[in-house]
């Protein structure tokens, strides 16, 4: 059978028909799927809460306790003064005079001069090698010479470092004889008319003894010595005898001249004795310092 020309146009197209319609839905298929956003989807991490434990520390505060310490009273063998005793008292009322003008006067500068009493040597101490006469060396200024400290094994350089105190005792070698110990005996007060029981009878500041030596009435407070340095001693007296009219403690051994003289000690020397004890040392702690301790 033939087919004319128009059957077979129509059969031609139907046969390529399927494969443009084919080609071109593959093409829309292809660009539908590159066109196409798929959605990503990105996981949430779930987070478990951690659950954060304070530990709450308990501090015991343990109060502090103060010791209250309660101090044991210690009996010192300095302590030697018997306060019922007069002549006792008297020392402590010399002591307190000494004490209350020590400081007068005492920037003046003074040589020391050779003690006209002074019996040379070794005459009743050992302490007597001294660089300059009449001075010994007492680098703490506690009373007690470097040298006796030394031989005590205590130390030198420290002041609270001392030796055992003297045991003599002043009073026992004025007992009787001079009970004020203003440098007059009992007799001789009563010759004078003056207090032996008083080491100023009439309170002028000038003890009895010191007022007789500078050639003033003791029994007359208007009658007082001419005296610069407040140690009662008159300048004419001071420069007469070598102590120094400027400071009343001439061989700075904490002991005022006056006083000195009175109890017989050397104002021109710091240890009279040569026991390795300052004069003044030895007065406070009321020993003699004309003994050797």
């Amino acid at each position: 059978m033939l087919l004319n020309n128009k059957n077979l146009k129509i059969v031609l197209m139907l046969s390529v028909a399927p494969f443009i319609l084919g080609s071109d839905a593959c093409e829309r298929s292809y660009e539908f799927a590159a066109n196409a956003t798929t959605p990503t989807v990105t996981p949430t991490a779930t987070e478990t809460p951690t659950e954060t434990t304070t530990a709450t520390e308990t501090v015991t505060v343990t109060p502090s306790v103060t010791a209250t310490v309660t101090p044991t009273p210690t009996t010192s063998s300095a302590t030697i003064l018997d306060p019922e005793n007069v002549g006792s008292a008297i020392l402590n009322s010399l002591l307190d005079l000494n004490k209350k003008s020590s400081t007068k006067s005492r920037s003046g500068t003074s040589a020391v001069t050779e003690n006209k009493n002074d019996k040379g040597g070794n005459w009743l101490g050992k302490y007597d090698d001294q660089e300059v006469p009449g001075v010994s060396l007492d680098s703490d200024n506690d009373g007690y010479i470097d040298l006796y400290e030394i031989d005590s094994g205590t130390d030198s350089q420290d002041a609270s470092s001392t030796p055992l105190p003297p045991t003599s005792r002043l009073i026992n070698r004025f007992s009787n004889i001079d009970d004020d110990l203003d440098g007059l005996s009992n007799e001789k007060e009563k010759e004078l008319g003056t207090d032996p029981l008083s080491s100023d009878s009439d309170s002028d500041g000038a003890l009895d003894g010191a007022e007789v030596l500078s050639g003033t009435d003791p029994n007359s407070s208007k009658s007082t010595p001419n005296d610069r340095d407040g140690d009662g001693l008159s300048n004419e007296f001071e420069a007469e005898n070598g102590t120094d009219s400027n400071t009343n403690d001439t061989d700075r051994d904490n002991l005022r001249d006056d006083i000195e003289l009175a109890i017989g000690s050397s104002p021109l020397d710091n240890d009279t004795d040569k026991d390795g004890i300052l004069d003044g040392k030895e007065v406070e702690l009321g020993a003699d310092p004309l003994i050797q301790n």
